[in-house]
């Protein structure tokens, strides 16, 4: 027996630059390089390309520093233990108005001063620059000793390779000395008297020459927050007055996505990585992966931000795009699980699945070895419930990481091994996706698992093909791994119950398992352990569905005929 696919490892669920903690594209190719993947999926919220529906595009203090929103500050919030005073004044541009004053006295020869940083509910001032960002301040300043003091419009950006240190954009009026860190642009603002209104073109100055020189990735950035900084040292003192601050878009969500797509290919090309533009579908009920690089964006601010799952579902299969159900247990989050009796949490939403035929979906997230939301042995539950009621879903891990610096060497941290067959040198999206509708893979922790996983039926059935067979009959189906490690478990899983495991020594490994076919659907699947008893691989399964039952409904793309 031969599998006749060559099986090639990608994340499916990363962020990228619409949101903190400020992942960039260029981080995750990096990473998906330094592990010899050629290909990755961005999955970035579509509600993110556009305007939020709570969008913080504008603040002016007349509320105060900060004021409360469910729970979160919205405002400019001042550090902590930090030289200087801040509070508001009426010294304003306005009739009648308000602003942020602050004033420090250096009283060594090294910058002290005092912070404020631009907070809101849920992220809701971050946007990428891809959007064609610009930020407004109206500022003055007093007391100012250019050489000895100065102001500075902090903005902080992604996080950009090798060190995934977040790059910024360093607005200054007055002294600039000692500003050249890493990944640091710094553009000197002139002073003037009086209120001054200041524009920065964050989108227009990150793709400037001395930007690429200093590192700062372009558009492949995130607004992820801007912080105002009054310092000043040998006793010199300092007054500045923040009046407002605004933001503006220039693109449209469906502009934003287009644009993402050119500056991945670009970033791609240079490090030998394919990075496909997908989104997650994050304000349209339940959060959908659809994998589609040619993607209608949905019209979420036209419809005053209503639109229902069913018609995003229903919109995705009409443009015949596959999707995924993302982290099916979201509703715990942050729940105490101790007031749930668990299993019959997951049978009522395996039945609501049922009820609604999974909404079309050909893949569900099941592979968190960390849990997510609840543990792991859950999401395996629910995927083998459904799959006993004849909906043959590609099962896959994500690590759903917003950060360049988790989700890729431990955590959460599967990827899904798409088979596709080996007849041209370049591979495509569509074979991928292909794969996908087939179940043809397998998903597990690349830093143990690095390919060489076969799993194969009697017949030559591979990952996710479902077989018609007769009542009683009997199926054998094989597991190999090129890499196995002593101590390591293979655990055997037919129609959802353990039928055995196995432990190994280091070498080659192959074993076997038979099923006969008692039920309407019978399927088998294997998953593997490590020494410390964490998951780190599991197949799809193997399906086998009973001739004489007709209400099983077998997709074209999975049937196996020998």
């Amino acid at each position: 027996m031969v599998d006749n696919f060559t099986y090639y490892a990608q994340h499916m669920h990363v962020h990228s630059c619409y949101e903190p903690p400020g992942a960039s594209m260029e981080g995750h190719i990096f990473n998906a390089q330094k592990l010899g993947m050629r290909y990755i999926w961005f999955t970035d919220h579509d509600i993110r390309m556009g305007r939020l529906r709570s969008e913080l595009d504008r603040f002016d203090f007349s509320n105060g520093l900060t004021y409360d929103h469910e729970g979160a500050n919205v405002g400019f919030l001042p550090k902590e233990n930090q030289r200087g005073r801040i509070c508001i004044c009426n010294e304003s541009s306005s009739v009648d108005g308000k602003s942020m004053k602050m004033s420090v006295e250096g009283e060594s020869e090294e910058w002290q001063g005092c912070a404020a940083t631009l907070v809101s509910y849920a992220k809701s001032h971050t946007a990428s620059l891809l959007s064609d960002i610009i930020l407004f301040f109206k500022y003055k300043t007093e007391l100012f000793d250019s050489k000895n003091s100065r102001l500075i419009f902090d903005v902080k950006l992604s996080e950009r390779p090798p060190k995934h240190t977040a790059a910024h954009i360093f607005y200054v009026v007055g002294s600039t000395e000692g500003l050249n860190a890493p990944h640091t642009l710094v553009i000197p603002i002139e002073e003037v008297r009086g209120f001054r209104d200041a524009e920065f073109r964050l989108s227009r100055d990150a793709v400037t020459e001395e930007a690429v020189i200093r590192g700062i990735g372009g558009l492949d950035n995130c607004f992820d927050n801007v912080t105002v900084r009054l310092e000043a040292r040998y006793g010199v003192k300092a007054v500045a007055y923040i009046d407002e601050f605004s933001k503006t878009r220039g693109h449209t969500a469906q502009k934003t996505y287009e644009l993402q797509k050119e500056v991945a290919r670009e970033i791609g090309a240079r490090y030998g990585v394919t990075p496909f533009v997908a989104t997650e579908i994050s304000y349209a009920g339940m959060h959908k992966n659809c994998f589609s690089t040619h993607l209608r964006i949905l019209p979420y601010e036209a419809r005053g931000y209503e639109i229902s799952n069913d018609e995003a579902c229903n919109s995705m299969l009409e443009q015949g795009k596959v999707f995924s159900i993302n982290h099916p247990f979201t509703r715990f989050k942050r729940k105490d699980l101790s007031l749930f009796n668990l299993d019959e949490e997951v049978m009522k939403i395996a039945d609501t699945y049922t009820e609604n035929a999974c909404y079309g979906a050909s893949l569900l997230e099941v592979g968190f070895p960390d849990g997510r939301y609840l543990p792991l042995e859950y999401h395996l539950k629910l995927w083998d419930i459904l799959s006993s009621r004849g909906f043959f879903l590609t099962g896959y891990g994500a690590s759903d990481s917003h950060s360049n610096k988790s989700g890729w060497y431990g955590g959460n941290n599967f990827v899904l091994w798409l088979g596709i067959a080996d007849c041209e040198d370049e591979k495509t999206e569509d074979a991928f996706i292909d794969a996908m509708r087939a179940g043809r893979g397998y998903t597990g922790d690349p830093i143990f698992i690095d390919g060489g996983v076969s799993f194969l039926g009697e017949d030559g059935q591979t990952f996710g093909s479902v077989t018609s067979v007769y009542k009683e009959e009997s199926k054998k189906v094989f597991f190999s791994c090129k890499v196995m490690r002593r101590g390591w478990i293979l655990r055997w899983i037919v129609n959802g119950d353990v039928n055995r495991e196995t432990c190994f020594e280091d070498g080659d490994f192959s074993d076997s398992c038979h099923i006969k076919a008692e039920k309407a659907v019978n399927f088998v699947r294997a998953e593997l352990y490590n020494d410390t008893g964490r998951c780190i691989l599991i197949t799809n399964p193997i399906y086998f569905v009973r001739r004489d039952i007709k209400e099983i409904n077998i997709p074209k793309e999975r049937q196996f005929v020998k």
